[in-house]
């Protein structure tokens, strides 16, 4: 009775009342349905709070909600499932109907919600896909990542195909959250070997101002971020150099472009570089194996301890490196020094 109340603080306070019984509340939910539809948002969100405490009793409501003609309640209740979580499968189909909304919000929040549901959305993976397409730039990166999180058969060589294009898309959140999606789908990103080399080797970004159609141009961000975004787009092969670690371990072909990557402008590129490199082990060819030897001369020490790790990972094929790997046992930096020790012991083996 209390969710009909007069005031609104009183129907508040009786929805997140129910909310904190859980499973339990599910004898409230046509009552906790009804007041998704609150006119004052003081409501709406403690309802929305409760439904998905209640969990997968509420699903059947929720999925009806999706379709209510008020944005509000096809927010909330989009909101409410995502927060449900993989108990809300049922939900899927209906979810991904809400990527086409007419509102922004609604059509977010279903990405987001696909996104934290992980695997059990895979079903979604046409209409994500579809998504990508998107004008609004929150929509797409949503998007991105959810494909990351819920790709399965038979939508992984399409979703990998429309991520690797997606690392081109015109803002560069966009990018990053490509290659972050292909990063988390690992080895059955393997064909986008090649467009996550390009876009981790890639150039400095060029300013707006000077190419109106520029790939992964930083748009919508403040003065400062975007100064800093645009003076290198390291931001973006950062993050393409994180999923080609990943993505192409079992591939030598990717050692080309991580060592093109290890002598990156931005040191915390150089630095992931390296230890993808590592990853490869006894696999590192020569070239990988001098650009580690070289990165121990790099001016931040974080790069020169990532540098000795990585060759004591590569143990005895990086024998050519071991003069370089005795200076760095010489260096200022007491972590690099220790590093390289155990480096060095590595790289010698039964020697």
């Amino acid at each position: 009775d209390a969710l009909a109340a007069d005031d609104w603080q009183l129907r508040g306070a009786a929805a997140h009342a129910l909310g904190s019984l859980g499973p339990a509340g599910k004898d409230a939910l046509p009552a906790l349905a009804a007041a998704l539809r609150d006119r004052d948002w003081g409501v709406v969100e403690p309802v929305v709070e409760a439904l998905s405490l209640i969990g997968e009793a509420a699903v059947p409501v929720l999925i009806e909600a999706l379709s209510d003609s008020r944005i509000t309640v096809r927010w909330g209740a989009v909101r409410a499932l995502g927060r449900i979580g993989e108990k809300a499968e049922a939900a899927v189909p209906a979810i991904a109907g809400l990527l086409d909304d007419t509102v922004l919000q609604a059509r977010w929040a279903a990405a987001k919600a696909l996104w934290v549901m992980g695997p059990v959305a895979a079903g979604a993976g046409k209409e994500l896909i579809a998504a990508l397409d998107a004008p609004n730039w929150v929509v797409r990166w949503s998007s991105a990542r959810a494909l990351g999180a819920t790709t399965a058969d038979p939508h992984i060589e399409s979703s990998v195909t429309a991520l690797a294009a997606a690392l081109q898309d015109g803002d560069s959140r966009v990018c990053e959250a490509a290659a972050f999606a292909l990063e988390e789908l690992g080895a059955d990103a393997i064909d986008a070997l090649p467009a996550l080399s390009r876009a981790a080797t890639a150039a400095a970004l060029i300013p707006v101002e000077d190419a109106e159609s520029q790939a992964c141009r930083v748009i919508d961000v403040g003065p400062a971020a975007e100064e800093l975004l645009m003076e290198s787009g390291w931001t973006v092969r950062w993050a393409a150099v994180r999923a080609l670690g990943v993505v192409g371990r079992g591939e030598n072909i990717a050692l080309i472009p991580l060592s093109q990557a290890a002598m990156d402008e931005q040191w915390r590129i150089r630095g992931i570089a390296i230890l993808s490199i590592g990853q490869f082990k006894d696999r590192a060819t020569p070239a990988a194996v001098e650009a580690l030897a070289t990165a121990l001369g790099d001016e931040h020490a974080a790069v020169r301890k990532a540098a000795t790790i990585a060759l004591g990972e590569v143990g005895p094929t990086a024998h050519s490196a071991l003069a370089a790997l005795r200076g760095a046992a010489e260096d200022d930096d007491d972590a690099v020094r220790e590093a390289a020790v155990v480096a060095i012991a590595n790289v010698l083996g039964n020697d």
